[in-house]
């Protein structure tokens, strides 16, 4: 038995490697990317919008301080992350019909998205990034749209 830890004492040992190696892990990546960032303009009040989001999950809204999302807003916005990169790549550019209340300029690290509330052919995750911007921007940075 000469030379083997008692089975605690080599435990405790590698509890101790694996958290060095998952805090170097997490401090060798640098900042999170952000996920993205939407210029959101309109013909209603308080419709000038710029939100920032973070894969760590701070958000910015019109370049204020920055603040956390809840876990589930940013689960919603990573997945919306994934579902535009599609469109993204392929610069997707829908115009405005007659009467948009709100249109969308919406940057991402695939390229660039632009539309409005009521452009023809929006595939439905231009609309689900519009509700989690107002969710956003309501609940979060505590702005009435």
């Amino acid at each position: 038995m000469a030379g083997r830890m008692p089975r605690a004492a080599a435990l405790a040992s590698t509890l101790a490697s694996l958290a060095l190696a998952a805090a170097g892990a997490v401090g060798c990546g640098g900042e999170s990317a952000d996920l993205f960032a939407v210029d959101r303009t309109g013909d209603v009040p308080g419709a000038k919008l710029r939100v920032v989001v973070n894969d760590a999950g701070p958000v910015r809204c019109n370049d204020g301080e920055e603040r956390r999302l809840p876990g589930d807003l940013l689960l919603d916005a990573r997945e919306i992350a994934r579902d535009l990169a599609e469109p993204a790549e392929n610069a997707l550019r829908l115009e405005p019909r007659p009467q948009s209340v709100m249109r969308y300029e919406v940057h991402t690290p695939e390229g660039r998205i632009v539309f409005a509330d009521n452009s023809a052919g929006r595939p439905p995750v231009l609309d689900q990034l519009a509700f989690l911007v107002r969710r956003i921007a309501q609940e979060v940075c505590g702005l009435e749209r």
